[in-house]
């Protein structure tokens, strides 16, 4: 049986603050904290996913920064799975801090480029993130309740959501507006600036407290086995179709992209490009990503969520579209303001993938959900880690195809799924569904 509950006193809930510090409650402030800790953190990582492969090839490195990014989707695929043990061991606090610090190490290794070191430490950031996101998941749910979770989760993804805007803005000012490239002094200032604010938000994490204790770990082989099983549900495989292919879009709109808009090395480059443009791309992908959020998550709410992925993938099927005809087949002069029009259709779409995708698992697995998750996020792991892979081989309009193809299949069975949805009796699993209707025509017969 469970002990009764306890009934909370405004002293009890409200931390023991500094006195220049208003009185606020602790819960609430811990998810700022979390919030600013991972606006930091992420603000460095995405800052640098965006550059890290023009400065590489610049520097020589030719497609390094490629394989970097791809190490660090396969160690956060693998470790996702036993994330979970170690938080149960060391608890959600250093364990937010540890996967933090392995952020840092990867933006470190860029000031001073070896090779060896560098993709040791971007494997690093994979085993990082796997703990870091992991342990902020369960730290979330801790810090609310039925009445506060939804409050809570819209002020950290806020605060989250606006680390590419900030990156951007630090990259335009350290970077000089007029330069052909980015000299290897700029490059080593960039990436000071990325460690130091990402050892900020390690900082922040430190500053946490009571955020009560991790749920007792599954074992390993366990959680693994009961994650895969979810494949064996018709309705699951659909939804890991659009998933792997969130994974794909990731890796071509935040490192691909923007190597092919310019670039001394660039596959495909802008008449009179200057890195500074990058900034403004990721400027503009920034405010997508906060827009699409925003907007079309709201209005599923209203609306359903099929008719926003439908709108989505046309979005970005049209911005694929404009990219092959802008910047590869060149059927008119190569347009700047088009490009980075490109790149905001781009990043409002990939919002609502990640908006929706986390919607209807939730919807699927209202129960226990926590192993759709990892799955959901082990196979966009996977694809985003293939991906960066593959990209510096193939050929842009091959990969432009194959993200055409896989988007409109994607798109195809989210939907598909979606709309068998019980509108007010819960969720029906597709399985389910068939099964019923063949012990119906049975009856019949």
């Amino acid at each position: 049986s469970h002990p009764p509950a306890i009934n909370t006193t405004s002293q009890q809930t409200h931390t023991m603050a500094p006195s220049w510090l208003p009185d606020i409650d602790r819960k609430l402030l811990n998810v700022i904290i979390m919030g600013l800790a991972f606006f930091a953190i992420l603000t460095a990582f995405q800052t640098s996913s965006f550059y890290q492969g023009s400065i590489l090839k610049d520097l020589g490195y030719s497609d390094l920064g490629f394989y970097s990014l791809s190490l660090v989707y396969v160690f956060f695929a693998v470790v996702n799975f036993v994330a979970p043990y170690v938080i149960s061991r060391i608890g959600l606090r250093l364990c937010m801090a540890l996967g933090g610090t392995m952020y840092c190490l990867m933006m470190a290794s860029i000031i001073h480029v070896v090779p060896a070191v560098f993709l040791i430490a971007s494997s690093l950031n994979g085993v990082g993130a796997a703990l870091l996101w992991t342990a902020q998941g369960t730290a979330i749910t801790n810090c609310g309740d039925d009445q506060t979770r939804g409050r809570n989760s819209g002020i950290f993804w806020a605060m989250l959501q606006c680390s590419l805007l900030v990156g951007a803005i630090a990259s335009l000012i350290i970077i000089d507006p007029t330069a052909a490239d980015i000299p290897v002094a700029t490059a080593r200032n960039l990436y000071i600036f990325l460690t130091a604010i990402c050892a900020c938000g390690v900082g922040l994490l430190l500053l946490l407290r009571d955020l009560g204790a991790p749920p007792p770990a599954e074992p390993i082989v366990s959680s693994i086995v009961r994650t895969a099983s979810l494949l064996r549900r018709a309705d699951m495989r659909l939804v890991c179709i659009l998933i792997l292919y969130s994974g794909i879009e990731l890796s071509f709109w935040q490192a691909q992209y923007p190597t092919i808009v310019g670039g001394k090395e660039a596959r495909v480059p802008l008449p009179d490009f200057k890195p500074v443009y990058i900034s403004y791309l990721l400027l503009i992908v920034g405010v997508a990503e906060i827009s699409g959020s925003i907007l079309l998550g709201r209005l599923s709410d209203r609306i359903g969520r099929w008719p926003i992925m439908l709108f989505a993938a046309i979005v970005q099927g049209l911005a694929y579209l404009f990219i092959y005809l802008n910047l590869v087949a060149k059927v008119f002069e190569p347009s700047l303001a088009l490009a980075f029009v490109c790149g905001f259709m781009l990043g409002f779409a990939d919002s609502v993938y990640n908006t929706l995708v986390f919607s209807i698992l939730g919807a699927m697995f209202k129960d226990d959900a926590a192993p759709a998750f990892a799955l959901n996020f082990a196979c966009k792991a996977i694809a985003a880690a293939s991906a960066f892979y593959y990209s510096p081989h193939l050929d842009i309009p091959y990969q432009l195809l194959l993200l055409g193809i896989t988007l409109v299949i994607g798109a195809g069975a989210f939907i598909y799924v979606d709309r068998r949805l019980a509108e007010f009796a819960g969720y029906t699993p597709i399985a389910s569904i068939q099964n019923s209707q063949v012990k119906e025509s049975s009856a019949d017969a």
